[in-house]
């Protein structure tokens, strides 16, 4: 697969999240984090965990994602989208992470979810005293430019084109209609 034709590929995936987030299924979060996950492994052409997560999301995500403080005055966001959105949507559908992701940081429910509320904002009820608030809509727009950034810096970084160029041929990625 070549560059093109993997931006090709991920941007008819992007456009099946804007259908599901249309839907106001949760859905659209899980491939949404599952999205990340792949386009972190482009970048860096390896698996090496969450800290590849954590770095796409800080060099690629808009800069709200790195910008945002929680209200108790902590800016950890892109550690949270691994803990507890990606980890916990992921491996056990429920915003509270297991134990090993609370002693890396994870904590429960720092991330709602919504389709309504405003996107990246701080969001505060009994059960999620101290969130950051996801608009499934405003989630998806970041993805599309996050995947939009990576393949045009890839046009002119050779290391980043041959990371995903290596990590397409060594991972495919699952093929379908799209």
């Amino acid at each position: 697969m070549t560059l093109p034709e993997a931006q090709t590929y991920f941007t008819g995936h992007i456009d099946d999240l804007k259908r599901m987030s249309a839907d106001g299924t949760p859905w659209v979060f899980l491939c949404g984090s599952a999205l990340i996950d792949y386009l972190s492994k482009l970048a860096d052409g390896r698996n090496d965990g969450g800290a590849a997560f954590k770095r796409f999301v800080n060099v690629y995500m808009p800069r709200g994602y790195l910008t945002f403080k929680y209200r108790s005055g902590l800016s950890d966001l892109p550690e949270q989208l691994y803990h507890v959105l990606r980890c916990g949507i992921v491996h056990s559908f429920s915003m509270i992470p297991d134990a090993q992701a609370k002693n890396k940081g994870g904590r429960d429910r720092s991330i709602v979810l919504s389709h309504h509320e405003p996107h990246l904002s701080p969001y505060s009820t009994a059960n999620a005293p101290d969130a950051c608030c996801l608009r499934a809509d405003g989630f998806v727009a970041d993805l599309e430019a996050a995947m939009k950034k990576l393949f045009t810096d890839a046009a002119t970084n050779a290391q980043l084109a041959g990371n995903i160029t290596a990590w397409l041929a060594q991972h495919p990625p699952i093929a379908g209609n799209v």
